[in-house]
């Protein structure tokens, strides 16, 4: 995928420069199978919202399970926009974001179930802080136990070696300044992407959001992770629907942000990787070997490792990942006008 030149693109449309005479709050999420899941999400947001208004805009990746249908069905006030092909993530996200009315946007994965009144205490946080851009929450697994909800700036030490560590031994009593959130739920001022643009669209599957925390830090804007918002994230359901391909195309969009965002540690990033590659599948390999492959986990790991290192060797073939390895083929990208809206 070609990178986008961000300074291309349009800010996000709004009635009057202030933001008056929108609605509260635009819900962007974007949907690719997993139909259960979807609806969950869906039936979430009403009580998650509070006495706040706001609209659902709901950008389909070419599901095949009958997402958009059903989701047409029960929740008859959203707008669902039904692409052919999966475009990936920030391309998807910034679709329902063109059409956007909200003062505030948010960007909501669909193995997500918001609390009660949740949303609203993240949009009353931004009216109450100013210089903050971006609110997410805490997010939780289903049990309660807390997830990784933000990170450090990637560099050659955290991708390398330490990979959140130490974000994982942190509990937080209140609101907190971070570099990065994790991109689950996303709430966003629109005067920041009015700024400074939407998600680069040539992330096709994570780190859209880390590069866009970091484009909103360096326009002055603060990136707040907000603890006393629990949001259960279920976490990679749909990356398990293709372990292996999603795998090479974290790599791929980590290569690209490295690439865009720390020209010179890429370089190095390139020389290096490889090799933690072929360690971890020498890792996994002799554990899958000495559980005679009845640990699941250390077969699965060993499998999706040893595709990065193999799509490496190969020199980074688009055709390998979720670009190149969909369902439905590989299809020319439309452009919104192309696509289907209810």
């Amino acid at each position: 995928m070609t990178p986008q030149n961000l300074s291309s693109i349009s800010p996000v449309t709004q009635t009057r420069q202030d933001g008056s005479g929108l609605i509260d709050c635009s819900i962007i999420v974007v949907t690719y199978n997993g139909r259960d899941m979807n609806i969950s999400c869906l039936t979430s947001l009403e009580k998650g919202m509070g006495d706040r208004n706001y609209e659902i805009i709901v950008v389909d990746n070419g599901s095949w399970d009958g997402t958009p249908s059903a989701i047409q069905s029960l929740f008859p006030q959203a707008t669902v926009i039904k692409n052919q092909v999966n475009r990936g993530y920030a391309a998807a996200a910034n679709q329902g974001l063109r059409i956007a009315n909200g003062r505030y946007l948010l960007l909501l994965n669909n193995d997500t179930i918001v609390p009660v009144g949740g949303l609203q205490i993240l949009i009353d946080y931004l009216e109450m802080n100013g210089t903050v851009g971006i609110v997410g929450p805490q997010l939780t697994y289903p049990d309660g136990r807390t997830q990784l909800s933000f990170d450090s700036e990637p560099s050659l030490l955290t991708e390398l070696f330490i990979k959140n560590v130490q974000h994982r031994l942190v509990l937080l009593s209140a609101p907190t300044k971070v570099p990065n959130l994790v991109g689950a739920c996303l709430m966003i001022r629109r005067s920041v992407l009015n700024e400074i643009g939407m998600l680069d669209e040539q992330f096709f599957y994570l780190y859209e959001e880390t590069d866009l925390s970091l484009r909103a830090r360096k326009a002055g804007w603060g990136i707040v992770v907000h603890p006393d918002v629990r949001v259960i994230h279920l976490q990679g359901q749909t990356r398990k629907q293709a372990k292996v391909r999603a795998r090479i195309e974290h790599a791929r969009s980590l290569f690209s942000y490295f690439r865009k965002n720390h020209r010179l540690q890429y370089y190095a990033l390139l020389l290096m990787y490889p090799f933690k590659s072929l360690l971890e599948t020498g890792v996994w390999s002799v554990l899958t070997i000495c559980s005679l492959g009845l640990w699941s986990e250390a077969r699965n790991k060993a499998q999706e490792v040893s595709g990065v290192l193999a799509w490496q060797v190969l020199l980074q073939p688009h055709a390998m990942g979720l670009i190149g390895g969909q369902k439905h083929g590989t299809a020319p990208i439309q452009s919104p006008s192309q696509n289907e809206v209810r």
